[in-house]
């Protein structure tokens, strides 16, 4: 794949846009840029060796079952992105990583800084700059992710990133990938309604189950065109804002001429607020699936698991109702009290019944979870406040620790399938 060169005299500079994904989400928003009358050139970034060589076998193409009657396949690009392993906060190489001794004297990493033995990313020969990138990843690896290529994005890059965990842009994003305010992109916020999953049967037989997807349900992508800028971001929210820049300004348009995504542009404290009230949900439901291993259903008509969501509830409700960007916001208190959180979250479970949460299925393979930018997003803000999160933080510690256990589980069971013995 050739990538264009950047034109100075052209404000627009490369038309490619490229997205990094780890899930149907991230590739549903791929597929639809494609769909449009002008498509623009899509490039998937992939972060595994295993999910190239599967695109290699495969038709190439993205493959959606909208309903039971057919199946829109769209040709995209890809290229790999895959992070550096880290350890102790530090880049380090495969070799170090895949060492059983755990090293508690590894020097960490000062945050922004980087270290003169860090490893390089392993793609680092791909120079293609980045103009255009939107991150549909899970918030536990968009450091990762933008490790990848940070040496491909400038101060003329625009960044669009569409997450469920909060806390992302103003502790990882800005103070350890970009550190220099002179070389960061422009951050735009995002929020991405659409419930797209993995069929639970192969739609195509060309088709590797990796690059297949199925819309369960149509909703929305609420933008901002208004950019935000690291720790000041929650300072920027109520505030007004200069207009955007001009480079993501083709970005906004290309995602709005995607009719299937839906796009809306609104104000950034509106988005900021449905964030808050779908991590308000996941802080509840997710952990305790995770927990339990059981699906959104059984979360309702529980008598003790109703009694523990309302707890869980009410203490993230004090949290959001208090928080300094929505104060004197009209409508706020009301939104995030917890009689209404109660009803959100049973309308959720009611809508997915036999679906597992994105956590769940991280603890159930042993992966680091995005409990620490949902639970602890509250416990965090809520210590802003000088509110003790004690709930919040103990399902989030419960949920780490049953990841751990679940990943030594499955390093033991690997041992004893090779074990001679």
């Amino acid at each position: 794949m050739e990538t264009s060169q950047i034109s100075v005299s052209d404000p627009i500079g490369d038309k490619r846009i490229y997205v990094q994904a780890d899930g149907p989400l991230g590739q549903f928003v791929a597929h639809s840029l494609r769909t449009q009358r002008d498509p623009p050139p899509v490039t998937l970034l992939l972060h595994t060796s295993r999910a190239f060589n599967s695109w290699r076998n495969s038709p190439r193409t993205l493959a959606l079952q909208r309903n039971i009657y057919g199946i829109d396949e769209e040709a995209v690009d890809v290229q790999m992105a895959r992070g550096a392993m880290r350890m102790h906060g530090k880049a380090v190489s495969f070799a170090t990583w895949a060492e059983p001794t755990w090293k508690p004297h590894y020097d960490a990493k000062p945050a922004g800084a980087l270290a003169e033995d860090e490893a390089d990313p392993p793609d680092i020969s791909i120079k293609d700059p980045i103009q255009h990138l939107i991150i549909a990843t899970k918030a536990q690896r968009i450091l990762p992710s933008l490790l990848a290529i940070r040496h491909r994005l400038s101060a003329a890059s625009s960044v669009l990133i569409l997450t469920t965990g909060l806390g992302t842009l103003e502790q990882l994003v800005t103070e350890e990938v970009f550190p220099n305010e002179n070389n960061r992109p422009t951050f735009l916020l995002g929020d991405l309604n659409h419930n797209v999953a993995r069929p639970e049967l192969s739609i195509s037989a060309a088709h590797p189950t990796d690059f297949q997807m199925h819309l369960v349900r149509s909703g929305g992508l609420f933008i901002t065109t208004h950019p935000l800028q690291g720790t000041k971001m929650v300072d920027q929210l109520a505030a007004p804002l200069p207009e955007a820049p001009y480079q993501s300004d083709y970005l906004t348009s290309k995602l709005i001429s995607a009719h299937r995504l839906s796009t809306t542009i609104l104000p950034p404290l509106d988005i900021h607020m449905m964030q808050l009230e779908k991590l308000a949900i996941s802080a509840t439901l997710s952990p305790l699936t995770s927990l339990l291993d059981a699906p959104n259903a059984s979360m309702v008509f529980n008598h003790n698991l109703t009694r523990a969501q309302r707890l869980l509830l009410a203490e993230t409700s004090l949290v959001l109702r208090n928080l300094p960007e929505l104060r004197g916001h009209p409508t706020a208190h009301l939104r995030f009290a917890p009689d209404r959180l109660e009803n959100v979250l049973v309308s959720h479970a009611f809508a997915t019944p036999g679906t597992a949460t994105s956590m769940q299925e991280d603890v159930r393979r042993g992966r680091a979870t995005d409990a620490p930018f949902i639970n602890g997003y509250i416990v965090r803000r809520g210590e802003q406040l000088g509110l003790r999160c004690f709930l919040n933080h103990f399902m989030e510690l419960m949920v780490q620790g049953k990841q751990t256990m679940v990943k030594r589980e499955m390093a033991a069971e690997l041992q004893l399938e090779n074990d001679p013995t």
